[in-house]
């Protein structure tokens, strides 16, 4: 109904004005949606280096979600234990997650190799 009704407003604005609008309406990335079965692989592989948590699903998107629509896929995070959002700018890095990073694309990628051949 919201759509609906911007599509009114705007439209009967630019009637009133004598011109014409033209919307292109991006309807946002869709949910991301991991695969079932790489989940469980990638969670049981990474808890054998590190502690690994199950997110509270949420509302929201990403943009890997549109490559999940084609490729079977999992969406992790790396956390390094701050308070605040990787995107606020308070956030502060701590170098020692990049070794964890390196050490779960690696044993992850080795491992799913050997078990989706």
């Amino acid at each position: 109904m919201i759509k609906q009704r911007f599509f009114t407003v705007v439209e009967n604005t630019a009637a009133a004005f004598g011109v014409k609008a033209d919307i292109d309406w991006y309807d946002g990335d869709p949910s991301v949606d991991n695969d079932p079965k790489l989940t469980a692989i990638v969670q049981d592989e990474s808890q054998s280096f590190t502690t690994s948590y199950e997110e509270e699903p949420a509302l929201g998107s990403d943009d890997f979600a549109c490559l999940q629509a084609k490729v079977p896929g999992v969406y992790a995070k790396l956390g390094n234990g701050g308070n605040v959002a990787n995107h606020n700018p308070r956030y502060i890095a701590e170098d020692g997650v990049v070794a964890v990073g390196a050490r779960f694309f690696y044993q992850n990628s080795v491992r799913l190799l050997k078990e989706l051949q």
